[in-house]
């Protein structure tokens, strides 16, 4: 083995080395702000989503609230207020057990 065979082999190596840490550092510093970025991504979709969420359950139990729990069509005619007849009780009863499962 000669003194330019080492030296090459020493060069070779050398930079051979470098070339491979400098990819490897930059394919692992790119992949790893792709996946916070990605994480970051998923996390505020979620956020977002557990907002919406929320929001169309309060208009929905607003929207229940405000309207009659049973139409007109169930109320008895000739009693005092509307009382409700059989029909009505029943619907009253489903609407109680939208209203919980919304809520």
């Amino acid at each position: 083995m000669t003194a330019a065979g080492v030296v090459t082999g020493v060069v070779t190596g050398v930079v051979t080395g470098v070339v491979t840490g400098v990819v490897t550092g930059v394919v692992t510093g790119v992949v790893t702000e792709v996946a916070v970025a990605v994480m970051a991504g998923v996390a505020t979709a979620v956020v977002a989503g557990v907002a919406v969420q929320g929001a169309a359950r309060v208009v929905t139990v607003a929207a229940m609230d405000a309207a009659p729990a049973c139409g007109a069509s169930h109320r008895r005619p000739g009693l005092p207020s509307g009382a409700p007849g059989r029909a009505a009780r029943a619907c009253c009863r489903r609407s109680t057990v939208m209203r919980l499962a919304v809520a």
